[in-house]
C-alpha cells in the first residue's frame, strides 16, 4: 500500500511539473532566426553588446528580447537577465524611424544618410528620448550609439520561428 501511494504522489508530481511548463518557458535553443530580414516588424534577440572599453558582453537567446509593432510604432522588451539600457528594461516604449544626414571624420571627411530610432523614454520623474542609427544587414539588426567613438552597440537576430 506504501509502495502504491509513493508512486501516486510521484505521479502526481511529475504532472504537476509538466503542465507548468507554458510558451513563456520556451526552449531558446530550438529558435529558428531569419537569415535575411528587411523590416523591424516582430522579435529580436540580444545576441551582444559592445560598449568600448567595457568590452563585449554575449547573450543567449532569450535573454532579452524586443518585440517591433510597426503599425502602433511601439517596442516591447522583456529582459530575462539584466538590466543593459534604458530602452532594455522591461516594458513598451514608443519609437519612430527617420533617415538624417550625417557627416564624421574618419582620415578623411564621410558624408551619408543613415537611418535613425528615436524610443521615447518615460519614467515616475522624467522624459526623455535615446537615438540610434540603426541598420538591418548581415542577417541582423544593429543600434549604433556611437561603435566608433567607444558609444554601445547592440547586436540582434531576429525570430522567425520555434522549431516546436
Amino acid at each position: 500500500m506504501k509502495r502504491k501511494l509513493t508512486f501516486v504522489i510521484l505521479l502526481l508530481i511529475m504532472a504537476g511539473l509538466n503542465s507548468s511548463c507554458s510558451d513563456e518557458n520556451l526552449d531558446y535553443e530550438d529558435i529558428i532566426f531569419e537569415k535575411n530580414p528587411t523590416s523591424l516588424e516582430g522579435t529580436w534577440h540580444l545576441m551582444k553588446v559592445s560598449a568600448g572599453v567595457s568590452g563585449i558582453q554575449e547573450y543567449n537567446p532569450g535573454d532579452i528580447t524586443i518585440t517591433f509593432n510597426e503599425s502602433k510604432n511601439t517596442i516591447t522588451t522583456k529582459a530575462n537577465k539584466g538590466e543593459h539600457a534604458d530602452f532594455l528594461n522591461n516594458g513598451t516604449y514608443h519609437y519612430t524611424t527617420s533617415t538624417k544626414k550625417y557627416r564624421y571624420y574618419t582620415y578623411q571627411w564621410v558624408e551619408g544618410e543613415a537611418s535613425v530610432i528615436n524610443i521615447d523614454i518615460e519614467d515616475n520623474m522624467h522624459k526623455w528620448t535615446i537615438e540610434y542609427i540603426y541598420r538591418i544587414n548581415d542577417g541582423g539588426l544593429v543600434f549604433d550609439g556611437g561603435i566608433a567613438n567607444d558609444g554601445p552597440g547592440y547586436y540582434f537576430k531576429k525570430q522567425l520561428s520555434n522549431a516546436k
